[in-house]
């Protein structure tokens, strides 16, 4: 018998999955899992570390279990060795075939490094403490946090527009 929370976790990292692919990271693929050494939910995204929630749960989340769960994807970053780490939290009303407009969760510390390719610490395994400015979360649409990772060069080389 299949556990219905376990499926819904499936379906939304299978429909986030399909999104990256859609919209610059053919590659991506759902993760292993690795116990306590988790690598985020999602591969195939060199430089990035995807967690993907979804349910009731993320669905109303409060602050703090955002924190806890930005907390989780800054670790999973570093086990994979990522650059930035990223939580999508799935919106109520918005579906699997709506996954860009799912909220994506950073850090300001990570939306400063993909903008300047540059962290508050030179150290590349640099782990904020919770409740510090660098620390603070940013909410945006996926669609949004996507245009602007592929303007930094994430994901497959954009199109040149023709004048």
């Amino acid at each position: 018998m299949t556990n219905p929370s376990k499926a819904k976790g499936t379906a939304a990292e299978t429909a986030a999955v399909r999104y990256l692919n859609n919209n610059g990271w053919p590659g991506a693929e759902r993760a292993a899992l690795h116990g306590n050494h988790d690598h985020g939910d999602i591969t195939g995204t060199p430089g990035l570390c995807f967690e993907i929630k979804a349910g009731k749960q993320a669905e109303q989340a409060v602050d703090y279990l955002i924190g806890l769960w930005l907390d989780q994807t800054e670790k999973e970053r570093l086990n994979s060795h990522a650059e930035a780490g990223i939580l999508v939290t799935k919106r109520a009303g918005h579906g699997t075939s709506r996954v860009g407009d799912w909220w994506a969760w950073v850090t300001v510390d990570t939306l400063v490094y993909i903008v300047t390719n540059e962290r508050y610490s030179m150290d590349p395994d640099y782990y904020y403490e919770i409740g510090t400015v660098e620390s603070a979360p940013i909410r945006m649409k996926l669609d949004d946090l996507i245009a602007i990772l592929r303007t930094k060069g994430y994901g497959t080389p954009l199109q040149e527009r023709n004048p």
